[in-house]
């Protein structure tokens, strides 16, 4: 029985057990409803409980049974005209109030303390595991929404190419009618993602999003830490799943680096921890779950176990920012970096905004194609370290020097990268 139905029906039989009585005498009826105090018979059993009965029956009876007896007045009323019939029912309907409000009372206590004990068991007294990345912003239950909106902790900026925006739009709104769904009990289940580009491309970002988009829990691991954990990975691993399967906000499990995990088992030898773990998480995610939905990123998708491979109903390729990303990108970590006065001195803010003409954003936009969404954070926050390092304000050689290491850095990590994939 769900709590509304409870306290419908408490509500409603006090209304009627005052208003009985009442609507009898109206009615020139005798009232069916006679109340009476049962006391228990005493003998050796009951001689120690005697006093405490009858200090509950008597606690009862002034408390509860007292207002279904009809004052007198009432009585006059209800014999009256018809004015003052009506007046003996409102004055039994209220009574009748009086007679729900203890029991409500004490329901809605009861059941308010069962969820509060609940929430202090799951989002306080146990521990998150410590497998969970830190820096990428977990969170889980209504503690952590709440130390969120205290800290005024608001939805990260979304800069990706057009397609890339359409595609998170379409996810976002398919998860949300998938939670919404689910929470009225149909039988629907979340379909998994995978998240695929080159390094820093912005495949945590684009999670992270759709979780505070989807006021979902989001529970950030990395391949990695699993693989490092050795076997104690699958406990780590049963712990997030169990948070998952306990939440009613439904849980986005990001896992990193999942080219690391997810290596082709053909290539991994059965003995090892590795495939005990791989297989492990491959029975847990075997077909889709209405609890939680596991997004995967990967800078290396085609080494992907196939099995693995088939968990993921979504794919979703996050290319490099083109020309008119590139130019927001610039602006929105110039502001960060750069002309936020909080975060840079003023004379160094005067001299960047000289600097940062229009022009000038414009050739760093043609110059840093290739370049990723951090890589060209890095280059920013480059140029601001070369001028505090020299205690001065920025100048151009500064901003020059930035570009050529950002450009040379990217070339040596494509070197990198082909010589991985040979």
């Amino acid at each position: 029985m769900k709590r509304h139905q409870l306290y419908a029906i408490i509500i409603n039989s006090a209304l009627l057990l005052s208003l009985s009585p009442t609507w009898c005498i109206v009615s020139q009826q005798k009232s069916p409803i006679e109340i009476k105090i049962v006391s228990l018979p005493e003998s050796e059993l009951s001689k120690s409980l005697a006093g405490m009965v009858k200090f509950i029956q008597d606690g009862i009876k002034i408390t509860w049974f007292k207002w279904t007896e009809i004052p007198d007045e009432e009585k006059r009323l209800a014999q009256g005209s018809t004015k003052d019939k009506a007046n003996a029912v409102l004055s039994a309907a209220f009574r009748g109030a009086h007679l729900a409000m203890a029991p409500l009372v004490c329901a809605i206590a009861i059941q308010g303390t069962k969820i509060g004990l609940k929430v202090i068991k799951r989002d306080i007294l146990t521990p998150k595991p410590a497998i969970l990345i830190k820096k990428q912003k977990p969170f889980y239950g209504r503690i952590d929404r709440l130390r969120r909106w205290w800290s005024g902790i608001k939805t990260q900026i979304m800069i990706f190419n057009t397609e890339i925006n359409d595609r998170l739009i379409e996810i976002e709104k398919k998860t949300t009618s998938l939670r919404d769904l689910i929470k009225n009990g149909k039988d629907r289940t979340y379909a998994n993602l995978l998240l695929h580009s080159k390094p820093g491309a912005g495949k945590t970002l684009f999670a992270q999003i759709l979780a505070q988009k989807t006021n979902m829990n989001f529970l950030p691991i990395t391949a990695a830490s699993l693989l490092q954990a050795g076997v104690e990975g699958i406990k780590y691993f049963d712990e997030i799943i169990s948070m998952a399967n306990n939440s009613t906000y439904g849980t986005i499990i990001f896992i990193d680096e999942a080219d690391a995990l997810f290596t082709d088992r053909s290539r991994i030898n059965p003995d090892s921890e590795h495939y005990k773990v791989l297989s492990h998480i491959l029975s847990i995610i075997d077909g889709r779950s209405d609890k939680f939905m596991i997004i995967a990123a990967t800078n290396h998708a085609f080494i992907i176990d196939p099995a693995m491979g088939r968990r993921f109903q979504d794919r979703i390729c996050i290319s490099l920012p083109d020309s008119t990303t590139r130019t927001k990108l610039l602006e929105y970590y110039l502001s960060r970096i750069f002309f936020d006065e909080k975060q840079t001195n003023a004379p160094c803010v005067i001299a960047a905004k000289a600097l940062f003409t229009p022009q000038l954003i414009t050739e760093l936009t043609e110059k840093t194609a290739g370049l990723s969404p951090s890589e060209i954070a890095d280059m920013i926050e480059t140029m601001r370290n070369k001028a505090e390092l020299n205690n001065r304000s920025l100048i151009m050689n500064d901003i020059q020097s930035a570009i050529d290491e950002a450009i040379e850095k990217q070339r040596e990590n494509i070197k990198i990268i082909d010589k991985s994939q040979q």
